[in-house]
């Protein structure tokens, strides 16, 4: 008997549990008392009844097969005095159980006399709804039609009061599910009283899912009789106590029907989705649009390619890659060309093609909408100047191209001419131009038909005039210079080579300008030389093994302006000039004695283009003239007859005259002498390379010891030579 209630507990825990909608009460009929007494034994329909409670035990244990056990919930004693509230039982079918048909009812047969169970007190419980008694009618299932069992024959000791069955409530909709309520924690379990014989043999009905009915009041069982059942009714007795009625909102502790609740409308809870989702869109919309903030926008293209969320550095670097082999075939007249855009002077300016990029959608009030969709072509920089140059360079010849009008200065005449403009041809740059912008937006260009056309010169004949004209006057203007009792006014052949003259060909024009780093340099050594006598410096010259050779220029004293004047009227004339204004000033001069300068001369003659030398070869009567090891060029030559030899060794020019009246002595003793000789150089006392024009032939031995050359070839050697040159005689 603890398992059949421990298992009826659990069966109705589950029920209560796993039940989404309430059960409406079972129709209660007032029992009828059995023949049975207290002495009499068991009824006749003994044997029915076991086997009615053996398939009751087999729903119970198929229904509960599986479950894990649940303490079962505390037992509430009734007070002694009060009315028992027995609670309808709700036998809710388990979701993954189908309820199970009662079996039918089979007549019984008289058992054999047994000597009746001993008589137990049932248990007062107010919530246990699984309480089975075998006097109450079987409900057969909804899609049963009902057979009512037969019953044994009974002595009525009363008349049973039935109570109508109340109305049941209407059905309300399902609605979610709630969490289950934690259990309480199991109460010791007090002792259990012992079940009546109706009450152990009960059979379990199914009724359909109702709403529940109030509670109906159960009287107190007879001292020695089984307990009658009241029939659940409507609402409680008048003369119950209020404090017996149950609390209708709260179900019992111990796992009794929950109340209604109420219903909630659907479309509420899909209100509340879409609540959820929008929110949920909002914070990812926030989050996307901060995260592309600072790049580049939803449906931003470059050139054709998708930059969606690139930063600046990777536009700048995608920009990179994508002008980077940009390519053009050119054709004029036949003639084709590849160019690199590169060698067009066409450059991809990054910084400014990201900062374009991520510009998209500055002034839209929804930049990052992905249907804005938005392609920025490459920014390319270069000059159209730059571009014709080059494309007239490669296809147009030198002298079809157009010539600007030009300035030169004839220093011998101290005049400006102009050279007359010409017009020529150029290349049309304008396909070309179209062509870079069709691959800067991601285009594709195939070869580029390229034709000419008729230009002017940029700058022309007449501009050119107006330069000129303008240089003139400027040299003509009036800059006197006095120190003391000398004066100078300079002439406008000094001035003209310090007139510039720049031309410019984007506006056609000549500027006429003053170069001021040549008057710095020329107009202080210009007036010493005009109003003061400057000193005459000393320079000496020694060989590479620090023999002193000759004296260049001797050593004098004279006067020169000071060096604040100097820098004075440098400036004060590069400032007339500029304004095209005449000038008068004053300076003073001050005396100054010359220095000495020591001067090594030669010493590279072992290199190429190295230092100056002379190789006179008696054998084979060769002159020739040495730059270091490089040869320049040689000349027929005589030298000493056999009694008047020329001398052997290295030597140094130290004297030269242009023309020389030279002395001597003849082998024999006699006396000679010629006025004037030409280009005489002596490299050794009396010794001298000059010309010769009393000889007509060369290549043999026949002089005093000179080395004679023509005339035309001795002025040669006069000018390449100089003080200081090494000459070096041999055989």
């Amino acid at each position: 008997m603890p398992l059949l209630r421990r298992r009826a507990r659990a069966l109705r825990r589950d029920n209560n549990v796993d039940a989404k909608t309430p059960r409406p009460p079972e129709p209660v009929v007032a029992p009828r008392l059995s023949e049975a007494s207290p002495t009499s034994g068991m009824p006749a329909a003994k044997g029915d009844a076991m086997a009615e409670a053996q398939a009751v035990l087999a729903q119970i244990k198929a229904r509960t097969a599986g479950r894990k056990p649940v303490a079962p919930p505390p037992v509430v004693r009734p007070a002694p005095v009060a009315p028992v509230v027995t609670p309808p039982p709700v036998v809710k079918p388990a979701p993954e159980v189908q309820p199970v048909a009662p079996p039918p009812v089979v007549k019984p047969t008289p058992p054999p006399v047994v000597a009746p169970p001993p008589v137990v007190e049932a248990e007062a419980s107010t919530a246990d709804p699984t309480v089975i008694r075998i006097d109450e009618p079987v409900v057969p299932p909804a899609d049963q039609p009902e057979t009512p069992a037969p019953l044994p024959a009974q002595t009525v000791a009363e008349p049973a009061v039935v109570e109508p069955e109340p109305e049941p409530e209407p059905e309300p909709e399902p609605e979610p599910e709630p969490e289950p309520e934690p259990e309480p924690e199991p109460e010791p379990e007090p002792e259990p009283a012992p079940f009546t014989r109706s009450e152990i043999f009960r059979p379990v009905v199914a009724a359909p899912p109702v709403a529940p009915a109030a509670p109906a009041f159960q009287a107190p069982a007879a001292p020695q009789a089984p307990a009658p059942v009241v029939a659940p009714v409507a609402k409680a007795p008048a003369t119950a106590p209020a404090s017996a009625a149950p609390k209708p909102s709260k179900p019992a502790a111990s796992g009794g029907a929950r109340p209604p609740k109420t219903r909630r409308n659907p479309l509420m809870w899909v209100l509340v989705g879409l609540l959820v989702l929008a929110l949920a869109g909002v914070g990812s919309l926030l989050a996307t649009v901060k995260y592309m903030d600072g790049r580049a926008k939803i449906g931003a293209s470059l050139a054709g390619v998708d930059v969606t969320a690139q930063t600046s550095e990777q536009l700048q670097a995608t920009a990179g890659r994508l002008g980077g082999n940009l390519k053009l075939i050119t054709d004029l007249a036949g003639k084709q060309l590849w160019f690199d855009l590169g060698a067009l002077g066409v450059t991809v300016d990054r910084a400014k093609t990201a900062e374009q990029v991520l510009s998209i959608g500055s002034g839209s009030k929804v930049p990052w909408w992905p249907f804005n969709k938005t392609d920025v072509p490459l920014t390319m920089d270069y000059s159209a100047d730059d571009l014709q140059k080059t494309l007239d360079g490669a296809y147009i010849p030198a002298d079809q191209e157009p010539k600007n009008a030009s300035i030169t200065f004839d220093q011998s005449n101290s005049v400006f001419s102009v050279v007359d403009a010409q017009p020529g041809v150029a290349v049309d740059i304008a396909p070309v131009e179209e062509a870079i912008n069709t691959l800067a937006s991601g285009g594709t260009v195939g070869t580029v038909m390229l034709t000419t056309k008729s230009v002017p010169a940029a700058i022309s004949t007449e501009a050119a005039q107006q330069a000129v004209d303008a240089g003139d006057a400027l040299a003509a203007q009036k800059f006197t210079f006095t120190a003391g009792s000398k004066s100078v006014t300079l002439k406008p052949s000094w001035i003209m080579p310090w007139v510039t003259f720049t031309p410019d060909e984007a506006t056609g024009t000549i500027t006429v300008g003053i170069d001021d780093a040549a008057i710095t340099e020329n107009l202080p050594d210009l007036l010493n030389a005009q109003i003061a006598n400057p000193p005459v410096n000393q320079r000496v010259l020694y060989s590479p093994d620090g023999k002193k050779i000759a004296v260049e220029s001797v050593g004098k004293n004279g006067t020169v302006i000071t060096d604040a004047d100097s820098a004075a009227a440098v400036t004060a004339l590069i400032n007339a000039l500029k304004s095209n204004q005449p000038l008068n000033m004053n300076l003073q001069i001050v005396a100054k004695a010359f220095t000495s300068e020591n001067v090594t001369v030669g010493g590279a003659y072992d290199q190429p283009h190295g230092s100056k030398w002379i190789e006179i070869n008696q054998s084979t009567f060769w002159l020739t003239l040495w730059e270091g090891t490089t040869f320049v060029k040689k000349f027929r030559c005589v030298t000493g007859a056999v009694k008047t030899p020329t001398i052997t060794g290295t030597f140094y020019i130290d004297r030269r005259f242009i023309a020389k009246d030279m002395v001597g002595v003849n082998w024999d003793g006699k006396a000679w002498s010629v006025g004037g000789v030409p280009y005489t150089q002596f490299f050794h006392n009396g010794y001298a390379i000059h010309g010769a024009p009393w000889r007509s032939s060369f290549g043999y031995r026949g002089s005093h010891g000179c080395v004679n050359l023509s005339v035309k070839d001795a002025k040669y050697v006069w000018d390449w030579a100089s003080l200081g040159v090494k000459v070096v005689v041999h055989w």
